[in-house]
């Protein structure tokens, strides 16, 4: 290329900072080094060492091209053309070859740059910048130069050129450059020395005499060899890799770089022989075996063996390494002996890194398995999947069954979820985006598991997929867990929908029974209201007030039931006269309704039964009182079987029945049959639900076991019974449910004379009414307004019998008797509580209370009570 046909750069020229593109080398992925390739050019240049400089340098060049698979290599070397700096082309190879002549302008070329820089660079389409690189008439798509010096100044340049798009250099070309610069270094600077050396001896010989020339002859060819061996030296010395030249004829080394002796700790020609003596190197195979003298790749070569590549560990002074051996005889030339090249390649940083990479993969596949992550990647070219143990494990495959094909794993998917996997995928190739999916797959057990996928599409550098991988990772749990949430807000949806019902029944269902107390009770005050009148509105004053006491008590004690706060007690209890008791009750409740109660005895029954009466009673209360409740006309029958420890009880009646699908929601709470049933009959809806829960409670159901409506309906209720040792069997003809009434003790006035009675309590409604309860009996009451009070006048004051309320300011009625108990006060003291839980009535006698009154008080409870205390404390 002629320097005057070299166009300088004008302003619309792109800057040389858009051009050069040194720093995308550091984030391409450099291509492993080829060692094998590379030993076999080490070897060539060892074979050319001995030829002319120019030579050498094209060798040079076309090991370059080959190794680093360029289009075009060359070696540049500052010099001058008269005045003008130029760079000679001392060395071409590759398709540029043809074009190049001498020189090329010092300033204004890429060489020019990397001497100033004294740093490689690489350049992307230099053109941009070089308009008259267009002369050589091919693209130059990349230019990689590297500088190489003499005496520590940069003095010329390597370069490789890539004339395709395809071709793009990295970092091993880099490492590849910046080493062959170093010998380039070495070959210039030992011709140079040779070719000084060589002048001074041409001019000793000339001014010898004619008669010594044939020893000037011999002198000239020994210095001429010992300048060939210094400049041999002088280049394998700056070569990193162990270099080793074995005489074939003497046996012996007769030549080592630098590199070896730094590894041995000693020269090879100092020995004089193959093997040191005395253990200083020793030799074993990769997995420790002990190599033996006559097996050492030195002596395998001299026997004519080739050595490629065959790893050994090397332990010297300087410690232990790693190899590969490359080992093979090269021709002599050039007056050389028969040697044999050995080179080492060391590789223990190499092998470092791949054990401290397996121990990561190790530590990687530790902490996959416990956090139970499946690792999977798919190459979309075969379809064929690579899999972890942890996401066979997920898929439920067999290790020796799965084969890896992409169709084996989505058989696993359960068919509904596979077009969300496949959109999924879909869209992370159409947005480049990472994708997340959850789907089920389904084991061999027929087990469901959740699985949750991650993912993202990987591309080729044409931008075409290639490949997919993600991870997954089982949540059965938490979408288990998801699910049950989600129920659960469902659930309680409803049941704030139900308590909304609830409420809004309650309400019709309390404030009626109050409605009628409320205006009966402002007729009763009434002064033209006659006797026989006030009666009439005192009977369903207590009629209603009984019914909104029932509406309160299911409530409480569904609400125990359901909560498992219910006590069980086991009494034994005589079957016939429970019955006939609950016949009595029941049936005057029938009578009123203008409908008959039958009870008939479908089996034999036993007259002693161990069970929960007060438990019993509400069942059959509630269960014979629905029926009636509903039965217009016609009658209520209960029927009564006993079967191996289970005692049955079949209520049938002639009512308005209901239909299957009401009956659907019949043990529900709050349901009942439709609306109507609350406006025309009443009631909350808790009664079967209370039944249904009490049977289950002792060991029983209670089922709808048919209904027609307008026909009527039958329910079962059933409990399980123990019989004491005494029970008799009584046949069924002869059961019978007599009542054995026990006369109600008529309390006249004056029946309490003589026992004086504390009253304590807070609300002034309550002290009214239980003064004229109590003092109409002849009871000499006094009243305390509190807690504080009541204490004080119980010290201060003789009482028969103490009642006080529990809950009051200041001092509630647990604390009160506390101190009463602890003051050493003995006499009797009944609570009084709105609270009626069994729970309560067990706190009052833990805190010191004789007895336990629930409100509202029953007069003949609360007379009989007194009475009963009052004697007691007589007698003691």
């Amino acid at each position: 290329m002629n320097q005057e046909n070299v166009p300088l750069l004008n302003d619309c020229e792109l800057p040389l900072e858009l051009v050069d593109v040194t720093s995308k080398l550091d984030m391409r992925s450099a291509r492993g080094p080829n060692f094998q390739l590379e030993n076999v050019a080490l070897k060539r240049i060892s074979c050319s060492l001995v030829e002319p400089k120019n030579n050498i340098l094209k060798h040079l060049t076309d090991i370059i091209l080959e190794v680093c698979q360029a289009d075009s290599a060359g070696i540049c070397i500052a010099d001058k053309n008269g005045k003008d700096d130029v760079f000679r082309w001392c060395a071409v190879s590759g398709q540029l070859e043809k074009f190049v002549q001498d020189t090329m302008p010092r300033d204004f070329s890429p060489c020019g740059i990397v001497v100033e820089r004294r740093a490689a660079i690489l350049l992307e389409k230099p053109i941009r910048h070089w308009p008259y690189i267009a002369g050589l008439g091919m693209p130059l798509y990349e230019l990689l130069l590297t500088p190489f010096y003499r005496e520590g100044k940069a003095v010329g340049t390597i370069w490789v050129v890539s004339h395709r798009a395809d071709k793009i250099f990295d970092m091993e070309d880099k490492r590849i450059l910046t080493s062959i610069a170093e010998i380039a270094t070495v070959i210039v600077d030992t011709h140079t020395r040779i070719k000084n050396m060589d002048s001074e001896q041409f001019q000793l010989a000339n001014e010898l005499d004619q008669a010594h020339q044939d020893h000037k002859l011999l002198s000239a060819e020994r210095d001429n060899s010992l300048g060939q061996q210094y400049w041999l030296r002088q280049a394998i010395d700056h070569i990193p890799k162990p270099i080793f030249f074995l005489n074939l004829e003497t046996q012996e080394m007769w030549l080592t770089n630098k590199a070896a002796q730094d590894m041995l700790g000693f020269r090879y020609e100092d020995e004089l022989q193959s093997a040191p003596k005395n253990g200083r190197i020793v030799v074993t195979t990769v997995d420790g075996r002990k190599i033996e003298v006559n097996e050492l790749p030195s002596r395998r070569v001299l026997r004519g063996e080739t050595i490629h590549g065959e790893e050994f560990i090397l332990f010297t002074v300087k410690g232990r390494f790693h190899l590969k051996v490359f080992a093979e005889q090269i021709p002599a030339t050039h007056g050389q002996p028969r040697t044999a090249l050995i080179i080492f390649q060391d590789i223990s940083a190499l092998k470092a890194a791949e054990n401290e990479l397996k121990k990561t993969q190790s530590e990687l596949n530790e902490t996959a398995e416990i956090a139970q992550v499946g690792f999977w990647s798919l190459d979309i070219a075969t379809n064929k999947v690579s899999v972890t143990p942890i996401l066979m494990k997920q898929f439920d495959f067999e290790e020796t069954q799965f084969s890896g094909d992409l169709h084996e794993a989505i058989n696993q998917i359960v068919p509904e979820d596979r077009p969300d996997v496949t959109a999924a995928i879909n869209q992370a190739v159409s947005t480049n985006e990472p994708y997340q999916v959850e789907y089920r797959v389904k084991h061999r057990n027929g087990q469901i598991h959740w699985l949750q996928a991650k993912g993202a599409v990987i591309y080729d550098e044409t931008g075409v997929p290639s490949r997919f991988a993600g991870t997954t990772i089982d949540v059965t749990e938490a979408v288990e867990s998801r699910h049950e949430i989600e129920s659960a807000r469902r659930l309680a949806e409803m049941a704030n929908q139900t308590k909304s019902q609830f409420l809004a029944n309650m309400s019709h269902e309390i404030r009626t029974p109050l409605g009628a107390i409320m205006g009966f009770s402002d007729l009763a005050r009434q002064p033209e209201a006659s006797k026989e009148e006030i009666v009439s509105y005192l009977n369903i004053i207590d009629r209603n007030s009984i019914q909104v006491l029932r509406i309160i008590d299911d409530i409480l004690d569904l609400a125990k039931v359901e909560a498992g706060r219910v006590d069980v007690e086991s009494i034994a209890v005589s079957l016939t006269e429970f019955i006939a008791d609950f016949s009595s009750l029941l049936g005057f409740r029938a009578r009123e309704n203008g409908i008959a109660f039958v009870i008939q005895a479908q089996t034999d029954l036993p007259n002693l039964i161990c069970t929960d009466p007060t438990r019993l009673r509400q069942i059959l209360t509630n269960a014979v009182g629905n029926a009636i409740k509903f039965t217009a006309k016609g009658k209520v029958t209960m029927y009564i079987c006993y079967n191996d420890g289970t005692l049955a009880f079949g209520i049938e009646d002639t009512g308005r029945g209901i239909s299957q699908e009401q009956a659907k929601g019949l043990f529900q709470a709050f349901v009942q049959a439709d609306a109507s049933t609350t406006r025309k009959f009443g009631g909350t809806g808790l009664g079967l639900v209370l039944t249904k829960r009490l049977c289950q409670l002792l060991g029983g159901d209670y089922v709808l076991e048919r209904s027609e409506l307008n026909v009527g309906s039958k329910f079962n209720a059933s409990i399980k019974v123990v019989l004491p040792k005494n029970t008799q069997i009584i046949s069924k003809d002869k059961v019978s449910f007599t009542n054995f009434d026990q006369p109600v003790h008529a309390f006249t006035k004056g029946k309490l004379a003589d026992i004086k009675v504390l009253l304590v309590e807070d609300s002034p409604d309550n002290q009214v009414l239980i003064r004229l309860i109590l003092e109409r009996q002849g009871v000499q009451l006094e009243v305390a307004g509190d807690g504080y009070a009541g204490v004080e006048k119980a010290l201060n004051n003789e009482y028969d019998v103490v009642l006080m309320d529990i809950q009051m300011p200041h001092m509630d009625g647990h604390e009160a008797v506390k101190t009463l108990r602890a003051k050493g006060y003995r006499k009797p003291i009944i609570a009084l509580t709105a609270h009626a839980m069994k729970e309560e009535s067990e706190r009052a006698k833990t805190s010191g209370f004789t007895d336990f009154l629930s409100k509202p008080i029953q007069r003949e409870v609360l007379i009989k009570m007194i009475s009963e205390r009052a004697k007691v404390t007589d007698q003691k």
